[in-house]
């Protein structure tokens, strides 16, 4: 929208301030924050764990976007009331936040008049216990797992609407809330021209690793022990990139062969110019996988476990290539690394897919939608 802004003012409440090395959906948020930016005079951002990532890089924000100073309760609370108004949009993200602003709003009503709340569900976290616990072979039953979906949308009554980040999410959702629930995934165009695998080696891994039981953890101890064993004697490099990936942690005693733990990565792009596949080991989880969709992105053709495919809708042999053991996460990788024309065909897959699933225009529309703009 352009012209001027819409809306007066929008507060975006979060764990933290969104940035890019964050990861577990900042990198997302932040898109959003930015959208937010567009169509208001004025945005401020409330974190609620304010210590979260303040050692990372922060990405530019725009100008129109402050951070509130000061506690959480005290940060919200004085700017809904100290200039009636100002702020007659709420953006929430995350179930503990929601039931933080519904708390507040049952302790303090006045403040929360005439102010659209709008829930970001950027994960079904009860979901992504539901699938920890099979994984660990103690399944949740039907009860419990009906009892965890409703304990997590019951604030979502204060909600005006709700986003999710899949249509399997918002179907899920849906059945839980009273409000409007619409797909809001996150903006991804492709990245420069389609580019072809010749001068490409290795293999490339993305993401948060600060914890070994965190589902990134899980799933890169799971790929080193059971997938990358088989592909010694082709000496297939790996590069782990990601907070938690350092040379000294507690990756490093399964970093056997040729395995770099690179740690950290200011910048991502030379990696993906030099990858020959992208691998997405998640086993447990929920949302959607940004990293496979930024390895997209650069044209880099992902191998990945079922429900990476499930969490994106895409289709094995088209868009990515999906193995459910370690031998044949192996044989897939092995596959990309000596097979041109199923590189293309799967890096062209992907590319479409971008298109059909993350195209920018319908994130903005979206996110106008959600918040009443337009």
């Amino acid at each position: 929208m352009t012209g001027g802004a819409a809306l007066a003012g929008v507060l975006y409440v979060d764990d933290a301030v969104p940035r890019t090395a964050l990861g577990a959906g900042h990198p997302r948020g932040l898109a959003v924050l930015r959208e937010l930016a567009r169509v208001a005079g004025r945005v401020a951002v409330v974190a609620t764990q304010a210590a979260l990532g303040a050692w990372l890089h922060a990405d530019a924000l725009p100008d129109n976007v402050d951070v509130a100073g000061g506690g959480p309760d005290e940060a919200l609370l004085r700017a809904l009331t100290a200039v009636p108004g100002a702020f007659d949009r709420l953006w929430v993200g995350r179930p503990n936040n929601l039931a933080w602003v519904e708390r507040l709003a049952r302790i303090a009503p006045r403040a929360f008049e005439r102010v659209r709340i709008v829930y970001d569900a950027e994960a079904v976290f009860a979901l992504r216990d539901v699938r920890r616990r099979a994984l660990e072979g103690a399944p949740m039953s039907e009860v419990r797992e009906r009892r965890a979906l409703r304990d997590e949308f019951h604030a979502a009554h204060v909600a005006a609407a709700v986003a999710a980040v899949s249509e399997a999410e918002q179907r899920v959702i849906a059945a839980h809330v009273a409000c409007p629930v619409h797909v809001l995934g996150v903006p991804a165009d492709p990245i420069g021209p389609a580019t072809a695998p010749g001068g490409r080696t290795g293999a490339l891994f993305v993401g948060n690793l600060a914890t070994a039981d965190s589902p990134n953890g899980d799933g890169v101890r799971w790929m080193l022990g059971e997938a990358w064993p088989a592909l010694d004697a082709a000496a297939v490099r790996l590069v782990v990139i990601g907070s938690g990936s350092e040379a000294g942690g507690w990756l490093a005693p399964l970093a056997r062969g040729p395995i770099d733990l690179a740690g950290p990565v200011a910048d991502l792009a030379p990696h993906y110019a030099a990858a020959r596949c992208f691998v997405a080991p998640l086993r447990y989880g929920a949302g959607i996988p940004l990293k496979v969709i930024e390895a997209a992105q650069h044209g880099v053709p992902v191998v990945a476990t079922p429900l990476v495919a499930q969490l994106l809708g895409w289709r094995d042999g088209a868009e990515l290539l999906v193995a459910s053991d370690g031998a044949g996460f192996a044989a897939a990788v092995r596959r990309l690394t000596e097979d041109d024309a199923l590189w293309l065909r799967l890096a062209q897959g992907a590319r479409a897919a971008l298109r059909r699933d993350y195209a920018p225009a319908r994130f903005r529309d979206t996110v106008r939608t959600l918040v009443g703009a337009g």
